[in-house]
């Protein structure tokens, strides 16, 4: 753990989310981290440390989840892009099994350890790219992620996967700053069949023109 914490300089921050209390490890200063990093790092598969920020998205994907307790009470939870794994963090307080999913090794080694802080015990991690996502052998109820659509290039990756993981009866909930590739990214949701409505909308804090949004997809009937 410490030697993740050392390396990017990460701190606790303790959220009240809802009824709960929930403590992460974060970055305080993502700009100058990315300042940081060299032409090489960069280049290798374009990759920025996004996930030790936690962003509004996920803070209101996590207070969506511990408003609704009753839909993710003791499911099987698979979180994309879990990043700080704070909205899988909020599924396990509902006692929901987890199953934390990043591209980055040390997003899964960060969400592992900021759910061990949060005594979130019932939880998996899977190493997952979602140009090639890996087969669940187990069943899973729900899938969750907040703000995955940063960059257009997620948006055909994001698509196959939730194209493979959603069917009868598996639902997902995905918050959304309302990124200028979000409407493209439904449409195409919908040309495979998969049923899109808006859950929720929230003011956006950060930029007021944008609202955060969070969406339920299921398999169309």
């Amino acid at each position: 753990m410490n030697d993740l914490v050392n390396k990017y300089h990460l701190t606790q921050n303790t959220f009240q989310i809802n009824s709960q209390k929930i403590t992460l490890y974060q970055t305080e200063n993502l700009d100058s981290l990315i300042d940081s990093m060299t032409e090489e790092e960069y280049a290798h598969d374009e990759r920025f440390p996004f996930f030790l920020n936690i962003w509004d998205s996920g803070i209101q994907m996590a207070n969506f989840i511990l408003s609704h307790t009753e839909i993710f009470h003791k499911k099987k939870v698979l979180e994309l892009g879990s990043g700080t794994g704070i909205a899988g963090i909020a599924a396990g307080l509902c006692q929901a099994q987890v199953i934390f999913s990043d591209y980055e090794e040390e997003a899964l080694q960060l969400s592992e350890i900021n759910a061990q802080m949060n005594k979130i015990s019932h939880y998996s991690t899977l190493p997952a790219d979602w140009r090639n996502f890996p087969t669940i052998d187990e069943p899973i109820d729900i899938v969750i992620g907040a703000d995955l659509l940063y960059e257009n290039r997620q948006v055909d990756a994001l698509l196959a996967t939730l194209v493979s993981l959603i069917h009868q009866p598996v639902i997902c909930f995905l918050s959304d700053p309302s990124r200028d590739y979000l409407p493209h990214f439904i449409n195409k949701l919908e040309k495979h069949q998969l049923s899109v409505i808006l859950f929720q909308e929230i003011p956006n804090l950060i930029t007021p023109l944008r609202n955060i949004k969070i969406y339920k997809i299921s398999k169309s009937t």
